[in-house]
């Protein structure tokens, strides 16, 4: 007797998408207000609530420390960082300051830095984003093979019956009625024994008597 079978996957690509777009959003708004050579310095005249992250990040911010050094001092995502001394910045806690004069060669390096950074952070939203998408497209494919095999063995199941009616027995084989594949492209398993018989497809992982096997 055929048994059901059930395929479920989910993902919810429309949260991830507009999360993607919400950070790319804020980086631009970020990377026009401040660089890896932003200077802060604490400017908080009276006690206020800061959260966790706000209140690490603030102990790096000592009017000599610029938005570089707080990164790798935090080791935290430079997009975290950036934003967390914005809300700092819009609550009057912290305040930019000009940067010391450093060597050329250092100024270059770390305007490098922002620009490949300015690449980095878009490009990394847009990779998870086809990554997601990839693994719907990749299971759904997967849950379709598992729907035509289904089809495949209920059609194998008519031919074996009618071909029982007239020969009066089963097929030793299938290729007695059909020579077929399965969806993955294997042999469907097929064992006929007196009155009865057995058929199925091993399913994606192509093992016998594994959970995804079909009958």
């Amino acid at each position: 007797m055929p048994v059901a079978t059930e395929f479920s996957f989910s993902v919810d690509t429309q949260h991830l998408l507009m999360e993607g777009l919400r950070i790319l959003d804020e980086w631009s708004v970020i990377k026009g207000k401040l660089t890896l050579d932003t200077v802060f310095k604490q400017t908080m005249t009276e006690e206020v609530h800061l959260s966790a992250e706000e209140e690490e990040i603030l102990r790096y911010v000592d009017g000599e420390n610029d938005v570089s050094t707080i990164i790798d001092l935090t080791s935290k995502d430079s997009f975290d960082v950036s934003r967390t001394l914005m809300v700092l910045a819009e609550k009057g806690i912290v305040a930019a300051v000009e940067a010391l004069p450093v060597a050329g060669v250092e100024t270059e390096e770390k305007g490098k830095a922002l620009s490949l950074l300015n690449y980095l952070v878009p490009a990394a939203i847009t990779l998870s984003l086809v990554l997601a998408f990839s693994v719907l497209l990749i299971n759904r494919g997967d849950y379709f093979r598992r729907v035509r095999a289904a089809g495949e063995v209920s059609e194998l199941r008519s031919r074996i019956d009618t071909y029982r009616v007239a020969h009066g027995e089963y097929p030793a084989s299938l290729e007695d009625i059909k020579h077929t594949f399965d969806p993955w492209g294997r042999d469907f398993i097929y064992q006929a024994s007196g009155n009865s018989y057995i058929l199925r497809s091993a399913g994606a992982d192509g093992a016998e008597g594994t959970p995804d096997d079909i009958y």
